[in-house]
């Protein structure tokens, strides 16, 4: 016995579970999460390139000034 199942019903199914509370706040969990690490992971290589600039000597000054900005804050 091969029984059909109706797609509409389906997505009308995954749409419930796409829209429900407990969907919403998971995925709002993990998207805080991920927006956290991707923006401390920025961060860091941003510090680490101004770092390495600094021995750079035209515009080394610059971004030693910059880099002592962000020690200071």
């Amino acid at each position: 016995m091969n029984i059909q199942k109706n797609p509409i019903l389906e997505l009308k199914n995954e749409l419930i579970k796409a829209n429900s509370l407990k969907w919403t706040f998971i995925k709002g969990i993990f998207g805080g999460f991920g927006f956290f690490l991707g923006s401390a992971l920025f961060a860091t290589i941003l510090l680490y390139i101004i770092k390495v600039l600094t021995n750079i000597p035209i515009v080394g000054r610059f971004f030693f000034e910059l880099l002592n900005l962000f020690k200071q804050n």
